[in-house]
């Protein structure tokens, strides 16, 4: 993932980590079934 948002390895385990805290998710897995359930949703800009 990180070579393909061409940011550091660390990065991605901070948002990942982030994320986790922020949703209350336990592990990768949840964040996962989190993102699978949530319908996405456009934001203004």
């Amino acid at each position: 993932m990180a070579a393909t948002l061409v940011v550091a390895g660390q990065t991605v385990k901070t948002h990942i980590g982030r994320l986790r805290v922020k949703l209350g998710a336990r592990d990768r897995a949840r964040l996962v079934v989190f993102a699978y359930e949530t319908p996405a949703r456009a934001h203004a800009l």
